[in-house]
């Protein structure tokens, strides 16, 4: 879906607005807050992660945009907008839950009460829910199960499988409603790694490239003594020893997309 961004000022004016893919409107200033004063309006057409650059008009109004379509979201920005409810109070954002199976994130975690007195939690539906510039509007408010998901919050501690604490959780990277970073006292670590979550988050190390990555489609169709040879979608050991006892190991490494530059703690240069 293609998406025009239109903001107004205070006096009315047409003007650019520049911005690069992946900026506005999912970037705020650090306090949580767009820059700007004025309000804004999104229209949506064809593709979802696709840009155009709009035009400041009048008169102003404001659009909400799903979560779930959202290209990229911070966590952190995410939860200094405040829920609003019927009848037009505004709750605090404690977390979001997520399947740790798919990454996918299923609820919005609503406060109720006050932080240090008898508060109580409820779990709204994430992807319905739509985000403007100061507040989230959940599509209803029906409580949903957190039943086989785990809760995402900050300040949470990072293991290592290992036993190795990497640091507090600081932000989280979350991409169409899946999870795909984790931040560790700023470092960036791949969620694809993350091995449990309860009171912590454990996460294994990241594997060596090219482990991990797709298999390309000309190097399936492998044979081995006239028998043909299956694979993973995705290579592992087993494919590395074929590949290396048939002296095609250096074949196989040229013929995978260096360009996404992988680093030691399994993020792409890209998503940092």
């Amino acid at each position: 879906m293609k998406r025009t961004l239109i903001f107004k000022n205070s006096n009315c004016k047409t003007e650019n607005l520049p911005f690069s893919d992946g900026d506005a409107p999912f970037s705020f200033s650090d306090d949580g807050a767009l820059s700007t004063p004025c309000k804004e309006t999104y229209l949506e057409t064809e593709t979802p992660t696709e840009f155009t650059v709009g035009q400041r008009t009048s008169p102003c109004e404001r659009k909400e945009y799903l979560l779930g379509n959202l290209p990229r979201l911070r966590l952190g920005r995410l939860l200094s907008k405040p829920v609003y409810a019927e009848g037009g109070a505004l709750l605090p954002l404690k977390g979001v839950t997520f399947s740790i199976s798919t990454r996918k994130i299923r609820h919005l975690i609503v406060r109720f009460g006050e932080e240090d007195g008898d508060a109580s939690e409820i779990y709204l539906p994430f992807d319905s829910a739509r985000l403007s510039a100061w507040r989230i509007t959940p599509e209803s408010f029906r409580p949903r199960s957190p039943k086989n998901t785990q809760r995402l919050l900050l300040n949470k501690p990072v293991y290592s499988t290992g036993g190795t604490y990497l640091g507090k959780l600081t932000d989280a990277l979350i991409k169409n409603g899946v999870l795909r970073l984790l931040y560790a006292d700023g470092k960036p670590y791949c969620a694809d790694n993350l091995y449990a979550a309860n009171d912590a988050f454990l996460l294994r190390p990241a594997e060596p490239f090219p482990l991990g990555q797709s298999l390309p489609q000309n190097l399936r169709n492998e044979k081995s003594g006239g028998v043909p040879v299956r694979f993973a979608e995705q290579i592992n050991r087993s494919a590395l020893q074929y590949f290396l006892r048939e002296g095609k190991l250096i074949a196989l490494t040229t013929s995978l997309p260096l360009f996404k530059n992988f680093t030691s703690d399994g993020a792409t240069k890209e998503e940092r």
